[in-house]
């Protein structure tokens, strides 16, 4: 399933790649659909985690 660094990891530089999107303030539709795709998959990151740690205190 991975390791929970790894997970970090995905996460920080989707959120960095995210904080850049929304920094450039563009309106169009294919970069709104991408930000909403992008917190999304942070959401799935952070449930991936919480299963992770979950695993590993069992």
């Amino acid at each position: 399933m991975g390791d929970l660094n790894q997970f970090k990891r995905s996460k920080e530089r989707i959120k960095e790649v995210l904080s850049h999107l929304v920094h450039k303030n563009i309106k169009d539709e294919k970069t709104s659909m991408f930000i909403a795709d992008l917190r999304n998959s942070i959401n799935k990151l952070e449930s991936k985690m919480e299963e992770f740690k979950r695993q590993k205190a069992s």
